[in-house]
């Protein structure tokens, strides 16, 4: 069957946490895919934990670029991908629930519509009832962007689990950038002209605000549980409980997260049916 979505994944000594995004891919995307992971390890440590996550997941659908240089090896890898659709995901998030080529799905074929936002959903709320609003949504899930004031809904070039047609991306090369959040920042000041967004009922994504690796943006609050400690804990053989990750409700995009379970793992990857 012929791919339909890449997944591109931006990781940064998280081979624990990343292991845990491709588990609950395996669990939870139902449309042919492939993942491309790029991914830096800032010392041997971190690398060897890396090691033990291409080991664990040895799928032929998985693919691993060593970043070298972030924008280069993005813009190389866009020029490869085949698949109409193409979705970027962070190494701090999970897929709580099934994605499939629904009729939701479906609408992203409208030229109309720019992507379809997997953190979104009517549940998504926190900031909605900030500004004491319904969430934009209309019936068929579509809203206007651009004429959205809420936080979250008014920004359409998120690389946390927006799924765009992968003709509209290939501007990115065009773009100037250095890391992840550079390249998101350069993307929201470019968006896509397309009016519309649409999203699920209830977001299929969460973004786990666990801790932070990166440099560019010091301002979002996350918790304290160290990028260190997780790979100290991969490499001993625990990976990260999913469940209580799934069935965890929120009603924001991110969620900070101070405690998690751990479980022992094996030298292969977790069947699809399990957590």
């Amino acid at each position: 069957m012929d791919t339909e979505l890449s997944i591109i994944i931006f990781s940064k000594d998280r081979a624990c946490q990343l292991d845990a995004l491709l588990r609950s891919i395996y669990l939870n995307v139902k449309i042919p895919y492939e993942v491309h992971i790029i991914y830096k390890a800032s010392n041997q440590v971190f690398e060897c934990g890396y090691e033990g996550v291409w080991m664990a997941h040895p799928a032929d659908n998985i693919y691993w670029h060593v970043e070298t240089d972030f924008k280069r090896n993005l813009d190389n890898l866009l020029g490869t991908i085949a698949a109409p659709y193409t979705v970027f995901m962070v190494d701090d998030m999970i897929v709580k629930r099934e994605i499939a080529k629904d009729k939701i799905f479906l609408q992203l074929e409208s030229p109309d519509v720019l992507g379809i936002s997997l953190r979104l959903g009517r549940d998504i709320d926190a900031d909605a009832i900030k500004k004491g609003v319904n969430v934009p949504m209309n019936s068929q899930n579509l809203w206007r962007w651009k004429d959205c004031s809420i936080k979250g809904w008014n920004y359409p070039m998120s690389l946390d689990g927006t799924i765009f047609k992968t003709s509209d991306i290939q501007c990115i090369k065009k773009l100037e950038y250095k890391k992840p959040n550079s390249l998101e920042s350069a993307m929201s000041r470019k968006p896509l002209g397309n009016p519309l967004m649409v999203c699920y009922d209830k977001a299929k994504t969460v973004n786990l605000a666990i801790n932070r690796v990166q440099n560019e943006v010091k301002k979002n609050h996350c918790g304290d549980i160290t990028e260190k400690f997780l790979n100290d804990k991969w490499l001993a053989g625990q990976q990260i409980c999913l469940k209580p990750l799934i069935i965890m409700k929120h009603n924001q995009r991110h969620i900070i997260v101070a405690s998690l379970t751990f479980e022992d793992w094996h030298d292969c990857a977790p069947k699809n049916n399990t957590y």
